[in-house]
């Protein structure tokens, strides 16, 4: 694909965040070819996806992240959250859903964790942080992929336990960057309760901070002081 046949900028991380939504436009048709093209045209280093299937009916049986990353040329990494198997409130009978990430063939992840965000429901929706540390220029960075409650009271919980991992990371003197889906940035949404939030997660240090339904950002390296 395009993005394999680049090389990194030795002076910038380009970076994507999406909420993909199984790969379906607005009419529930299957859009992962256009999802692709989108990614391509991005130029994306590294691609924190959100809501991805993988062997769900309503998709076909495809592992998303798998063929995205084929066709666009990048590794794929996939964190589940949801077995629909097993979920009490199930839309699909089988199958799996959850986080992703898409890597440029350069940047090969040198550690992969997924972790599970609290609930207030066994109902709920299951979220969670689904996180890579890559080698930049001879510099360990930790990317973190959130998806977040639409519930406010649930989200609360849950920016909680976000703030605890960025406080190791912080403790540990970790470059990183936190980007996802929050379910904090909308017509509801007020300019003071997101800063409210964003005092929850980091108290006065802020790091880069990526949020949007679709939102592509460069990263350079910038002294934490500046922050």
């Amino acid at each position: 694909g395009p993005i394999a046949g680049q090389s990194i900028p030795v002076d910038c991380l380009r970076l994507l965040t999406w909420n993909v939504h199984s790969c379906r436009s607005a009419r529930l048709d299957p859009s992962l070819r256009l999802v692709a093209e989108v990614i391509e045209a991005s130029g994306a280093d590294i691609v924190a996806l959100q809501e991805v299937d993988v062997a769900c009916p309503r998709t076909a049986w495809v592992h998303q992240p798998e063929e995205l990353g084929q066709i666009v040329g990048m590794s794929s990494h996939f964190c589940r959250l949801v077995d629909w198997e097993h979920f009490p409130s199930s839309p699909e009978t089988e199958g799996m859903y959850g986080l992703a990430f898409l890597c440029h063939p350069d940047l090969h992840p040198r550690r992969i964790d997924c972790h599970d965000l609290p609930r207030l429901s066994s109902k709920s929706e299951p979220r969670g942080i689904f996180q890579i540390e890559v080698e930049w220029n001879g510099v360990p960075i930790v990317v973190m992929n959130a998806h977040l409650s639409v519930q406010r009271r649930e989200r609360a919980y849950q920016l909680w336990a976000v703030r605890q991992r960025v406080k190791e990371l912080q403790k540990d003197d970790s470059s990183f960057v936190l980007m996802g889906d929050f379910n904090t940035v909308g017509v509801a949404t007020t300019t003071a309760t997101r800063t409210t939030e964003n005092r929850v997660l980091f108290g006065h240090q802020q790091p880069v901070v990526i949020g949007q339904s679709l939102h592509v950002r460069r990263w350079s390296a910038i002294p934490r002081s500046s922050w």
